[in-house]
């Protein structure tokens, strides 16, 4: 199913990254943690959950598939582990809200030896803007309708967009970049990569493993980074592990360099000498109300009271398996553009009896099975949540329906597993309530998920229509980064306090290394920082 829209994106990318979402910095590459110094020519072996699937970049949102593109992919800006913008394809670029430019450095080469061109890189834009691509990244890295220019002679590539971005150098500049190959014939490059990266795909097994090599003309990385610098590894085997238990055996018998481990066999990971771990934040724990006329959500005061109903402290400890933190702002990115503000002044506090109340001052009655019903009908309400978050979070769900059935809702838990919860929300929109994480790194990424048109003309699944939202937002985007700050944080606060959604907890992704350092960004592996450790 194509998805034109930047919200659906988001969705499919929930968790996963657009990914790439959240940065977070972990052992600094420099002197050796381990005091042994640097391996040079070695190889490392890093697990992935699933395979890939297709590999071209501008048309597999998934997390693995992003996994791969960091190796063999660039981005016109890049990004430090405490989130600063550097240079990387681009050498510099200026920017207001409705418009963005680029200057590429010069002695750019694509893998096959080509050279980068400001056309090559223009055409990636204009992929993504064509809807007839299918392309997830509209609305997400591109904007809809934006009118791109380029520069052979200058090496300039200018993007404009129609209506204001309040970070749009940002969110353009971070959009991986595909070399001619691609553009020209993406069937092609569904199993190879194209791209200017600091490796080269050579060996493709579908289901088993993706092997990359290092290049060694690759002088145009984040902060200088080159292919030169001691520690790299020659070699890089992407092995899809499916069982985090056995990716953690795996780490720990030294079969694994880099694994992402987290639930039970995180605690057993943890605490093992000489294995280094980067925690990011991601997955937020968010409730969302479909606000369609006929289901509960619709009605304000319902909302308010299900939301009274909810104690999120102990729904994020048991979600997040008790490493969670209190959710802040909607966008997961650390450290992300927009400094939050707590929540708990604006979000309805948690008070059983006064759900009670609430709702019997709304109409809905006690029945004699203890279900509350208004007009013959029951307070019953589906309650989807993908499967993909395990155990902790259908604990955490099993929870929710818990206290809320003790105020008198009949909740029925709808478990769904990969594409199916897309497809419920952008297709059949057949739910009450949905616990849907969605990882972000701009708040203007949200614009699209909570106002404008349902699907399928739009990605605003829940139907919310939040008047004081869309004020502070659109006044946001008018701003240019951090002047916009203020007014996307009280936008945020105008839905908690609605109801409109519910936030409850931040989540913990944990990443380990052994023999290995690296810090992360954008919620991936930055290549360029990855040292291999002798002994």
């Amino acid at each position: 199913m194509k998805r034109t829209h930047g919200a659906a994106a988001l969705l499919a990318l929930s968790g996963l990254t657009l990914t790439a979402c959240g940065g977070s910095a972990g052992p600094a590459p420099g002197a050796a943690s381990g005091g042994g110094g640097y391996a040079t020519g070695a190889t490392l072996t890093m697990a992935i959950p699933a395979d890939p699937g297709s590999l071209h970049p501008l048309l597999n949102a998934t997390g693995e598939a992003a996994t791969v593109k960091a190796f063999t992919y660039d981005q016109l800006i890049g990004m430090t582990g405490d989130g600063k913008l550097v240079p990387q394809l681009a050498e510099k670029w200026e920017s207001t809200p409705t418009k963005a430019t680029f200057t590429l450095r010069k002695g750019i080469t694509c893998v096959d030896g080509t050279a980068l061109t400001a056309k090559t890189v223009a055409d990636n834009f204009r992929f993504v803007a064509d809807t007839e691509n299918g392309s997830p990244f509209i609305g997400a890295y591109v904007p809809a309708g934006v009118k791109v220019e380029h520069d052979d002679a200058a090496g300039t590539v200018t993007i404009t967009s129609k209506d204001p971005a309040s970070f749009l150098a940002r969110m353009v500049g971070l959009m991986p970049i595909a070399c001619a190959k691609a553009i020209e014939n993406p069937e092609a490059v569904t199993a190879t990569a194209e791209g200017t990266g600091p490796y080269k795909l050579t060996q493709v097994n579908p289901g088993q493993s993706y092997t990359l090599e290092l290049r060694q003309d690759y002088a145009w990385g984040p902060e200088g980074a080159t292919t030169k610098t001691e520690g790299l590894p020659a070699k890089v085997v992407l092995q899809v592990v499916p069982s985090q238990t056995t990716a953690a055996n795996m780490l720990l018998a030294g079969q694994l360099g880099i694994a992402n481990v987290n639930g039970p066999d995180r605690t057993r990971v943890v605490a093992v000498p000489g294995v280094t771990t980067v925690d990011i934040p991601t997955r937020p724990g968010l409730v969302f109300f479909n606000h369609s006329e006929g289901r509960p959500g619709a009605d304000p005061g319902l909302r308010k009271a299900l939301a009274m109903a909810m104690d999120r402290s102990a729904l994020g400890k048991v979600s997040s398996a008790g490493l969670g933190r209190p959710l802040t702002t909607l966008v997961t990115s650390d450290p992300a553009p927009c400094t939050g503000r707590p929540v708990d002044d604006v979000v309805p506090a948690h008070d059983v009896e006064g759900a009670k109340a609430a709702l019997d001052a709304l109409g809905w009655k006690a029945g004699a099975d203890g279900v509350r019903e208004k007009d013959g009908k029951r307070l019953a309400v589906s309650l989807l949540y993908p499967t993909r978050d395990g155990a902790p979070l259908a604990s955490a769900v099993e929870l929710l329906a818990q206290q809320w059935k003790a105020v008198g809702v009949e909740v029925t838990p709808k478990p769904a597993a990969g594409a199916q919860v897309t497809d419920v929300l952008f297709k059949t929109r057949d739910f009450d309530v949905s616990w849907t994480p969605i990882d972000t790194e701009l708040p203007s990424m949200w614009t699209g998920i909570l106002s404008g048109p349902t699907p399928p003309k739009g990605g605003n699944f829940s139907g919310t229509d939040n008047a004081e939202y869309q004020r502070l937002s659109t006044a946001a985007q008018g701003k240019e980064g951090d002047a916009s700050c203020g007014d996307w944080i009280d936008a945020e606060r105008a839905l908690f306090k609605e109801a409109d959604l519910v936030p409850v907890v931040v989540n913990v992704n944990s990443y380990f290394g052994k023999g290995v350092e690296f810090r992360m960004a954008k919620g991936l592996i930055v290549p360029t920082s990855i040292r291999m450790l002798k002994g």
